[in-house]
């Protein structure tokens, strides 16, 4: 037996995110917070996690989310961990030379 809300939600008459009695405006407000504290909380992970790379003669290539290929040219024990799956290239936005860092 299916509640309410959701038989709304499936309807698409409110999002799953909605809370009663929150007006739009609040909404807003309380979903652009939680994505600001959300954006803190990982730029803060990659930050303390971050590996040091120097530039080297290999070339490790990778794709972004929107589907692009970017390459990094690093060392080779970098190089290696990113193959063996011990280190990872996320996306560090806000970095003005090159968004993405080595974890």
């Amino acid at each position: 037996m299916q509640s309410l809300k959701d038989k709304l939600i499936q309807a698409g008459l409110v999002s799953e995110d909605a809370r009663p009695g929150e007006s739009a405006e609040q909404r807003a407000t309380r979903l652009n917070k939680e994505h600001a504290e959300k954006s803190t909380k990982i730029a803060s992970i990659v930050a303390s996690n971050r590996v040091e790379t120097k530039i080297g003669e290999h070339t490790f290539f990778f794709t972004t989310r929107s589907q692009k290929m970017r390459r990094l040219v690093i060392e080779d024990e970098v190089k290696a961990r990113l193959e063996k799956g011990e280190y990872a290239v996320v996306e560090w936005p806000n970095q003005p030379d090159f968004p993405w860092a080595v974890v």
